[in-house]
């Protein structure tokens, strides 16, 4: 999360921006598979960014949607 260009709130979960380059992405991927281990009831979608050459990693929640903004509110923007 800490190389996000960019962090906001979804109404379920999360969203964090970044560069789209190829190390970037295997980082959000390897991410992905680690914490789906972990949580497993999380779904992880990434997506085209807001601009040219960005992706997004949309992390929602179905039961506790507060738990999963508060785990990453250090990482959103202000």
């Amino acid at each position: 999360m800490s190389t996000a260009t960019a962090g906001s709130e979804l109404p379920d979960g999360v969203s964090f921006e970044y560069v789209n380059t190829p190390e970037t992405l295997e980082r959000v991927l390897e991410f992905i598979r680690i914490e789906f281990r972990c949580c497993p009831k999380l779904s992880y979608t990434i997506r085209p960014g807001s601009a040219a050459g960005m992706i997004a990693l949309d992390i929602r929640s179905v039961d506790d949607v507060g738990a999963l903004k508060a785990l990453y509110a250090g990482f959103l923007s202000a």
